[in-house]
C-alpha cells in the first residue's frame, strides 16, 4: 500500500549524491580554515606557506570530486538508458 520499489543503481545514486555534497561541504570548512589561518598569521611566512598549501590541496581535492561525478553522472545516464 503505497510503497515503491527502488532500484539498485538509484540507490547508489543518492549514495554517491550524499557523499559528494559531503565532500563539499570538507571543501569549504577547509577553504575557511586555511583562510583564517593565513588572515592570523601576522606575516609568519611558516603559517601563511601552510595556509596556501591547504588551499591548494583543498583545491586540487574538489577538482577530483567534480572530474569523478562527472564520470559518475556519464556512466550513469549510460546505464539507466
Amino acid at each position: 500500500a503505497g510503497v515503491s520499489e527502488t532500484s539498485l543503481a538509484e540507490v547508489i545514486g543518492m549514495i554517491v549524491s550524499a557523499f559528494l555534497g559531503i565532500l563539499g561541504v570538507i571543501f569549504v570548512i577547509l577553504i575557511v580554515i586555511a583562510g583564517n589561518k593565513w588572515m592570523t598569521a601576522m606575516g609568519e611566512e611558516e603559517k601563511v606557506r601552510e595556509a596556501k598549501d591547504t588551499i591548494r590541496r583543498a583545491i586540487i581535492g574538489l577538482i577530483i570530486i567534480v572530474g569523478a561525478y562527472a564520470i559518475w553522472a556519464y556512466v550513469a545516464i549510460k546505464l539507466l538508458s
